[in-house]
């Protein structure tokens, strides 16, 4: 391998996605691939991230201070990939999300803006939706309005009109089929 793959997992809370992580990269660590676990972004300063509490109902950033934390986010994963060569990166969520679900982050800037930016972070190679039932989140969580899940939902459904390689997941007879593609891509 002479490069990372980055494999990333999207969904709404509750869908799932840590749980699916932590099999996968359990199941890698059987079989000797070393993973790292990342979510949303790379953390250079080792410092733990600040949990949002209700992270829907926060106040929007300017589109100002959108751009700059997007960019913000694109240094920081240039300066990481720069360092870390030739490994294997497991996502929990990914900037692509501020397309989706842009509340939960204060985004408000420009779409078409955002997909420029966007397309200059690294590629993963593969990502995974977790496309789950809006009753089975509900069960989960309660994060947001069922009418919001829901919209948030079809959005997801969405992705791969936007970006090559996504693989929805919509319940756990299809963790085989996902873990058997990324380990074709370590191999």
């Amino acid at each position: 391998m002479n490069r990372n793959i980055i494999v990333t997992f999207l969904g709404p809370d509750g869908s799932g996605k840590t749980t699916l992580i932590n099999t996968i990269a359990a199941d890698l660590k059987k079989k000797k691939i070393f993973c790292k676990y990342l979510h949303l972004r790379p953390n250079l300063f080792k410092a733990k991230y600040k949990i949002v509490k209700d992270p829907h109902n926060q106040i929007l950033r300017s589109k100002f201070l959108s751009l700059s934390k997007l960019i913000y986010w694109l240094i920081l994963f240039k300066i990481y990939f720069l360092f870390n060569k030739k490994n294997f990166f497991l996502f929990d969520r990914y900037p692509y999300d501020l397309l989706i679900d842009p509340i939960r982050y204060r985004f408000n800037l420009n779409k078409n803006i955002t997909k420029i930016l966007l397309k200059l972070f690294p590629k993963p190679k593969m990502i995974i939706v977790l496309n789950i039932s809006h009753r089975i989140i509900l069960s989960r969580k309660r994060e947001v309005k069922k009418s919001y899940l829901i919209a948030l939902i079809k959005k997801y459904s969405k992705l791969n009109k936007q970006f090559n390689k996504v693989i929805y997941y919509k319940n756990d007879n299809d963790y085989l089929k996902i873990f058997k593609k990324i380990y074709k891509l370590k191999n």
